[in-house]
């Protein structure tokens, strides 16, 4: 998918709620189109970066930190390859 419309999923809450509907995460800073983070429920941050590989094709990566435990950790990165597959139909639609 094209960067920026990677991006605008993130930051746009309306485009966020399609694919992350239980999550409330709060911005703190962005820079467009690269980069975007998040203070999360629970007081846990995400840092999302998103690096352009052509025209329609983009790397995501996100760093989930301050989680209270690895079993939660465990459950919030299976929960990150669930949506990933989720904003990946909601962007390509």
């Amino acid at each position: 998918a094209p960067i920026e419309d990677l991006f605008a999923a993130f930051v746009d809450g309306r485009k966020r709620k399609g694919w992350l509907p239980d999550a409330k995460p709060s911005l703190r800073t962005s820079d467009p189109p690269l980069s975007v983070q998040f203070d999360w429920d629970g007081g846990s941050r995400v840092k999302v970066t998103l690096t352009r590989k052509g025209p329609a094709k983009t790397t995501v990566s996100v760093v989930h930190s301050g989680l209270p435990s690895a079993q939660e950790a465990a459950r919030i990165k299976q929960m990150w390859r669930d949506r990933f597959v989720a904003v990946g139909a909601k962007v390509a639609a």
